[in-house]
């Protein structure tokens, strides 16, 4: 079989079986909190794996490349209700003296930037869920960090919502891995250092991009526009080179771009996309062409 025709089976038999849960329970999905993403396994951590100090969560979920399929989308799962999720685990797992939301003594950032879930034919057989991020811890009182890139799996064969819940259990596993991950002798490795350490902490770089987004214009050069807005090579957004016609909104603009002169920069928060119209291919050569705020 074709397989768009094959695809185009699958979604329309997903849809009526979507339909005929509707019918028989009243809803068609299963609903997540933030209580159900912090119910994760992980126990208590020992007091000499303990920091001694108060922490800070602020999160940021990238956008994916490619854009992902509207069947897989949860937007009811937002970088808020990770937060939220995170810091009850946090409490309950006794890692710091307490979460704050204004100073603290320790600051997490974490970046989600894949979202993947595998749908099996016509809805029947396993559904599976992965979740990769990246954690970093740094302490505020002499700056040093600790990063490590998490990922979370979830598996669910059958039941109601079985999208919705594999994905549940793939954040669960991914709170768990990285709350794991910073009890495992953390103290030795608050000096280690990545690329990733050079992003700034998310809080203050959203706010400083939503003050200063009026100020962007057409034709501004990348560097010109992180004089405006802050990092964007370095925020953890995602590049990439358009390869074909892409349709692109913006402040009720509509742009058609494509070809190997145009990329964009895409994160949880923001799409910019710069346009070469010159010969040679330098960076300095891309202006500002599209740009849109979530």
């Amino acid at each position: 079989m074709h397989p768009f025709l094959n695809r185009i089976l699958e979604r329309t038999f997903r849809l009526i079986m979507l339909m005929a849960s509707v019918l028989v329970t009243g809803c068609a999905s299963t609903s997540i909190t933030s209580d159900d993403l912090a119910n994760t396994s992980a126990s208590s951590v020992p007091a000499s794996h303990r920091f001694n100090g108060t922490v800070n969560v602020q999160f940021l979920v990238v956008l994916t490349i490619p854009e992902p399929d509207p069947w897989d989308q949860h937007p009811y799962i937002n970088r808020f209700m990770l937060k939220e999720a995170v810091e009850k685990a946090i409490v309950k797992n006794s890692q710091f003296t307490q979460v704050v939301q204004g100073n603290a003594d320790y600051i997490l950032d974490v970046w989600v930037f894949r979202q993947k879930l595998k749908v099996p034919p016509f809805g029947f057989g396993e559904f599976a869920a992965e979740v990769s991020s990246f954690w970093r811890l740094t302490r505020v009182s002499d700056g040093k960090m600790f990063g490590r890139s998490v990922n979370g799996l979830g598996r669910i064969n059958s039941g109601m919502g079985p999208s919705t819940r594999s994905m549940i259990s793939a954040l669960q596993n991914m709170i768990q891995n990285g709350l794991t991950d910073l009890s495992d002798q953390p103290a030795a490795q608050l000096a280690v250092q990545s690329a990733e350490h050079l992003r700034p902490h998310i809080e203050p770089w959203v706010n400083n991009v939503r003050q200063n987004w009026s100020r962007l214009r057409a034709g501004l050069t990348l560097e010109e526009v992180e004089k405006i807005i802050g990092p964007v090579r370095t925020s953890g957004a995602v590049q990439e080179m358009l390869s074909d016609t892409t349709k692109f909104e913006s402040d009720g603009r509509t742009f058609r771009l494509s070809g190997t002169n145009t990329y964009r920069y895409r994160s949880g928060i923001f799409t910019l996309v710069f346009r070469n119209d010159d010969t040679v291919a330098s960076i300095d050569n891309f202006r500002l062409a599209g740009w849109k705020l979530y």
